[in-house]
């Protein structure tokens, strides 16, 4: 039997050979950078402390993606949505278990 909400799980990433393709909703303004669990369209939703004005919240979305999947900050691509909240982003060389770790983090598994 399938994890509820498991269908928005699959919408949300996917494993493109070593790339991992993530959908994100970015929340930018807020009080702290962080994940901040299922957005209603499916994606995954982060919080950004740093404002939308001249690109530091993508910016700051690149910085946290990469810490948090322990990867260099090059190997973070935003592929979709530079001006938007909605974004489709790329990164190469995550390590299933780091993604596991954030996987559990959301409340969700592989």
């Amino acid at each position: 039997m399938p994890e509820p909400g498991s269908e928005r799980n699959e919408s949300a990433w996917r494993w493109d050979g070593d790339r991992l393709v993530l959908a994100l909703h970015a929340q930018p303004g807020a009080s702290r950078t962080g994940w901040a669990g299922w957005y209603s369209s499916g994606s995954i939703r982060v919080r950004l402390a740093a404002k939308a004005v001249d690109g530091k919240a993508n910016q700051a979305l690149i910085r946290f993606l990469a810490q948090s999947l322990g990867v260099g900050k090059s190997q973070i691509r935003l592929l979709v949505g530079h001006t938007a909240r909605s974004k489709i982003v790329e990164a190469t060389g995550v390590k299933t278990v780091i993604w596991q770790k954030v996987l559990a983090e959301l409340g969700t598994s592989l």
